[in-house]
């Protein structure tokens, strides 16, 4: 939660998303503080653009993260299920029988869910890409 009122201080923070799942408290006491919340539900419908769009920014390389150790395990956790639409979303494998986590990813495709909305507009994103840290 600090984090995110730090992260409100220091930039632009239009919106916090967030995955329902242990948060709506926290949600609830942030929005209390002025935060504008948004609930993303983890489904089909809400993931798979998002999803999409960072495979795609994967693939044409305009993905940063300074090599983080965390994240390329969480990435090398992760897999990628699939409806019968073509639609996907990130998940892990053998999902609650196994250590291996795709947390990051998981809150990282959560915030492409608002992100992109704002995708018709220029964005210093376009230029240089996402940064993770």
């Amino acid at each position: 939660m600090e984090r995110i009122r730090l992260g409100n201080e220091t930039f632009e923070l239009r919106e916090m998303p967030f995955d329902r799942f242990n948060f709506r408290t926290e949600a609830s006491n942030l929005a209390e503080e002025g935060i504008t919340v948004v609930e993303i539900q983890q489904n089909f419908l809400h993931l798979s653009h998002p999803t999409k769009f960072l495979l795609s920014a994967y693939v044409d390389q305009k993905i940063r993260h300074g090599n983080n150790p965390v994240l390329n395990w969480m990435a090398s956790c992760m897999q990628i299920r699939y409806d019968n639409k073509d639609n996907v979303q990130p998940t892990k494998p053998h999902r609650g029988r196994s250590a291996k986590r795709i947390d990051g990813i998981s809150a990282i495709v959560t915030a492409l869910a608002r992100a992109t909305l704002y995708a018709e507009h220029e964005s210093v994103y376009e230029k240089r890409g996402i940064i993770f840290f």
